[in-house]
């Protein structure tokens, strides 16, 4: 690769080598979960939008099931905004028509971001 993304690309390798392992997993509480691979301990949970409205079904007595965030996900390296990210992709799958795009590049630190 030419450019600047060829060049920070060796960069990015390396903090990569130095990330916390992750693993991430969709659930029927409406939420995706990332928890560390050492320790089992969860650094984050991220709502779709899209499922806010049919959060507080969850609560209810009468609940009957729903999917929420059930659909593949797959992680990438992707040059945005002039530097290398891991991106997470997601969909809600059968809970609904949503696509998310998470940058879980410091999982740590996880943000809006």
């Amino acid at each position: 690769m030419g450019g600047s993304e060829g060049s920070s690309f060796n960069a990015f390798l390396q903090t990569k080598e130095t990330r916390q392992d992750m693993v991430y997993v969709g659930a029927n509480d409406g939420m995706l979960h990332g928890f560390r691979t050492d320790t089992g301990a969860e650094e984050f949970a991220y709502v779709p939008q899209s499922t806010f409205p049919n959060l507080a079904d969850l609560t209810s007595t009468s609940y009957a099931h729903r999917f929420y965030v059930d659909g593949s996900l797959q992680a990438a390296d992707a040059y945005v905004g002039g530097n290398w990210k891991t991106v997470l992709l997601g969909a809600q799958g059968h809970g609904g028509n949503a696509l998310f795009a998470l940058n879980v590049s410091t999982p740590a630190t996880f943000d809006k971001n």
